[in-house]
């Protein structure tokens, strides 16, 4: 059997960590599963990425859509992956990723099993509604907007309307992963499919009690203390729905009492000691250091107020940690209250607080609660037992889908959104639910690299300097890559870009821009400078570019110059396989004195990982009239828009509106100006 998982990314966050553990029990267990996903994070070389073709239509946004500029989903059906899974697993479809009009021709074409982590299946845009239950009415008049995915407009009526549209003309198997999220999926708009609840897996040899003093020493945590545990990405103070108000009162009273606790505080950029009762251990991306930190807990506070099946529980327990929890969510379908830990009443502070200080001033209580912690664990969470769940229920997903293969649910186009009717790529996929699919594409015979470094690369590539290149250009059936010194790449780079051969002009990587601690800046650059009607204008002489041969021969003095080039076709996937220092970067789109665009922490930061352009900044620049003539930082006084010197160039610094600032600037001054991110 072939299995095809399709997610947002595939590290950060339970939902990625999820498929990438099913992906290697099964490959362990002889079965070829693979990982498709919007953002590429890691090295594997069994997950790979598609370009998501975000058009950033601002009239999309502003109306409340979501994710209905994206087209990249509804070409899947050209992907290898796809044609050549027996199943697709889906996860999450939210994140930027994934056009949600392109599931009911995907279920047409494959068995699509699909894994519900959060609420956002069965709502008009949140995924977790909280204490809102307009969906069980089809949401309209959200209280909760600015919540993940946030809208800019209330549309979550009709987004609600059109997601229930979406599944009535889909063929699906559910997997709820915990009894509190099937109860909302098959009493609202997921009801009629077949469902099956799968609890998520943890590896139970690795998730294992271990040396507990050892292990406290290893991460500089004391020894003769009583310990409490807080995990989340970004640290449990880092996100609102992990409860860290909930945390900080517990320990705010566990310390007013004298009861000599610490906590540790796991997922956030800070290391070391805060004060004498908070200690940060920072984020972990290894799964071996991840368990080795839960082992120095005595207890593991988790009050969150929103979650399914949190795989940080799970982990802990495994672990032999008790856990004190909210009654959220599916947590009580984890935690067994009065067992394995205590489940308080939702938000109940006093509750939370005394349960605590039961585990805290009783080690008989704390070790009987991780022995059951440890057995409960390996009796329900065990991934192979998980794993083989899952494999079940494929089985059945292919059943379901011979059964029902003559069945053709076309959409009734009144009924569709005219955004996503005027999409020549929906129009597309809608003609071949009937007919399949189209033929893959062949792997490019050679893989050409033009370097004057050759050493770096290994012989089985065709390896070219660039003088030759540029003399005699390249052979016609290949892809070329080009190679800038200053930028890094990851072993697996030509295995994942080139999965599927190269059909496009050009086929490029985002690159991300590493700060000093080698930790990403904002957000990822890419090479794309411009798009209009005559294609796309490409900035060359950036890092992680494959061409096209026969496009390469023909533009190759400018590629090899590292100038821009126009192209008419590309595909672009958000990678994180190429990287260049942030310091270079910069420097390498500076050739005077400029000014900086924005007053704000983007630019502070910016200044300070790149020592080189605090000596050319003239000044900043910023729309706030309380700020003009004020110091933003030593010499860098912040001016007006009016004040500026009309030809010395402006960076923009901002992750967020780039765009937007641009095109604003390119209305009101004729100043030469800077993207960060392109």
């Amino acid at each position: 059997m072939k299995i095809l998982h399709i997610n947002t990314n595939d590290l950060r966050g339970g939902a990625a960590r999820i498929p990438l553990r099913l992906m290697i029990e099964q490959n362990e267990m002889g079965y070829q599963s693979d990982i498709l996903v919007g953002f590429k994070e890691t090295d594997s070389i069994r997950t790979f990425s598609f370009d998501i073709e975000n058009e950033h239509n601002k009239d999309c946004i502003k109306d409340g859509y979501q994710y209905y500029d994206l087209s990249g989903s509804f070409r899947l059906h050209e992907n290898h992956l796809v044609q050549e899974a027996d199943v697709i697993h889906l996860h999450n479809l939210h994140g930027g990723y994934f056009n949600p009009f392109s599931l009911s021709y995907l279920s047409h074409l494959k068995p699509i099993v699909w894994s519900l982590h959060d609420m956002h299946s069965v709502t008009g845009h949140c995924s977790y509604s909280y204490a809102c239950n307009r969906w069980r009415s089809g949401c309209g008049n959200c209280p909760i907007l600015d919540e993940y995915p946030r809208l800019e407009k209330d549309r979550t009526s009709d987004n609600f309307i059109e997601k229930n549209l979406i599944y009535r003309h889909s063929k699906l198997f559910i997997v709820p992963t915990a009894k509190w999220i099937g109860d909302i999926a098959s009493n609202g708009i997921l009801s009629g499919h077949p469902m099956e609840i799968i609890l998520n897996g943890v590896d139970i040899d690795l998730y294992k009690p271990k040396k507990k003093k050892i292990l406290r020493q290893k991460y500089g945590i004391p020894t003769n203390r009583i310990i409490i545990g807080a995990v989340a990405n970004g640290g449990t103070f880092g996100q609102e729905r992990k409860g860290g108000r909930y945390v900080q009162a517990v320990m705010d009273r566990l310390v007013e009492e004298g009861y000599d606790v610490l906590l540790v505080n796991v997922g956030g950029d800070k290391k070391g000691y805060e004060n004498e009762s908070l200690y940060h251990v920072g984020y972990i991306s290894s799964e071996e250091e991840m368990a080795e930190v839960y082992n120095t807990f005595d207890i593991y506070l988790f009050p969150s107020i929103a979650d399914t099946c949190p795989l940080v529980i799970s982990e802990a327990m495994a672990c032999g940690v008790p856990i004190v929890t909210f009654e959220t969510g599916g947590i009580p379908e984890l935690v067994q209250h009065g067992e394995t830990g205590f489940v308080s009443p939702f938000k109940d502070v006093d509750a939370l607080y005394e349960y605590t200080k039961r585990l805290v001033t009783s080690t008989f209580l704390r070790e009987e609660f991780s022995k059951k912690a440890r057995e409960y664990s390996v009796d329900h969470f065990d991934h192979k037992s998980i794993t083989q769940q899952y494999l079940d229920v494929y089985e059945k997903s292919i059943k379901n889908f011979k059964n029902n293969k003559s069945q053709v649910l076309y959409f009734d186009r009144k009924k569709i959104p005219e955004i996503i009717k005027n999409k020549e790529e929906f129009q597309n996929v809608e003609k071949i639910k009937g007919t399949g699919f189209t033929k893959p594409l062949a792997m490019p015979q050679k893989i050409i690299i033009i370097s004057n470094r050759q050493k770096q690369f290994s012989n089985k590539y065709l390896l070219v300097t660039f003088e030759e290149a540029l003399l005699n250009g390249v052979e016609n059936d290949g892809a070329v890559f080009v190679d800038r010194e200053q930028y890094q790449m990851s072993e697996s780079y030509f295995s994942t870009m080139l999965y599927k051969g190269i059909s496009s002009d050009v086929l490029m990587s985002t690159v991300v821009l590493k700060k000093q601690n080698d930790k990403s800046f904002f957000k990822s650059a890419s090479s794309i400078l411009k798009t209009d009607g005559l294609g796309f204008a490409i900035d060359s002489s950036f890092g992680g570019i494959l061409y096209k041969s026969s496009f390469f021969n023909e533009h190759r003095q400018a590629i090899l110059n590292g100038e821009v080039v126009r192209c008419t076709s590309k595909e672009e996937y958000q990678t994180e396989l190429v990287s260049i220092p942030l310091n270079d970067y910069i420097n390498s789109k500076l050739t005077q004195s400029v000014y900086i665009y924005g007053a704000g922490m983007h630019t502070k930061e910016l200044l300070e990982e790149c020592p080189s352009l605090k000596s050319l900044v003239h000044a900043i620049i910023d729309r706030n009239p309380l700020l003009h003539g004020t110091k933003f930082i030593e010499h860098c006084k912040i001016v007006s828009l009016s004040e500026i010197n009309r030809e010395i160039p402006i960076i923009i610094s901002s992750a967020s509106f780039e765009n937007d600032i641009y095109e604003q600037l390119v209305k009101d001054i004729k100043n030469p100006l800077i993207k960060i991110y392109n």
